[in-house]
Formats: C-alpha cells, sequence, structure tokens
C-alpha cells in the first residue's frame, strides 16, 4: 500500500512542478466574464464584433429576466378580441398598456381556468 501511495504522490508532485514551471503562460479569467457569468470565449467574440461597451450592455442583457409575451392565434381571435379580454381580465377595463401583462397575472388567470373558472 506504500508503494502506491508513493507513485501518486510522486505524480501529483510532478503535476504541481510543471505547473510552477508554466506559471506565466497561464491566463487568469477576466473581468466581464465573470462578472456576467459568460465563457471567456462569448465575451471575447461580442468584444470583438461589437467594443467593450456594447459587448458589456449585451452581456448584462443576457443576464436579465425575459419579458412575457404573449401570441395571439388568428383562428381564435382577432386582435381587438383579444385587447379587450385581456383588458377585462388583466387590469380591470382600465387603459391596457404594456406593463399590464406582467407574468404574475398572466398565470393568475391561468390558474383561475385551471380551478374551472369560466373561459370566454
Amino acid at each position: 500500500k506504500a508503494h502506491h501511495r508513493a507513485r501518486a504522490a510522486g505524480m501529483v508532485n510532478a503535476v504541481l512542478r510543471n505547473l510552477s514551471r508554466g506559471r506565466e503562460s497561464l491566463t487568469a479569467p477576466k473581468e466581464l466574464s465573470l462578472r456576467f457569468s459568460h465563457p471567456q470565449w462569448l465575451v471575447d467574440r461580442y468584444v470583438a464584433l461589437l467594443g467593450e461597451e456594447e459587448a458589456e450592455q449585451c452581456l448584462q442583457a443576457n443576464n436579465s429576466e425575459a419579458a412575457t409575451t404573449i401570441q395571439r392565434n388568428p383562428l381564435r381571435a382577432d386582435q381587438q378580441t383579444l385587447e379587450s379580454r385581456l383588458a377585462e381580465e388583466v387590469v380591470g377595463g382600465e387603459e391596457m398598456g404594456p406593463a399590464a401583462l406582467t407574468k404574475e397575472t398572466l398565470m393568475e388567470i391561468l390558474e383561475g381556468r385551471e380551478k374551472g373558472g369560466e373561459e370566454r
């Protein structure tokens, strides 16, 4: 048993010696890659294509929560009908703006329908 440990210890020491010799050639991760949790190759590509400032904005946007969207089925409702139904159900008949449709309000509508709520 002691013989196997000596071999393993020798191998570990050899690896560590090689790493310490080539320490100068090792590159540390760059700041944008760490700050935005993106792989370095992708950060490098964004910077090369967009410049550092715009690449940073792009990386930040990649980390933000996606907006909730609705896709209308034209076979089931036209645009005006959909807007009026959403205005009634989501914002109580008030003028509907982009901020009226949140993930939470849409989930409330869906949960109400699953519990036997009336579908129009």
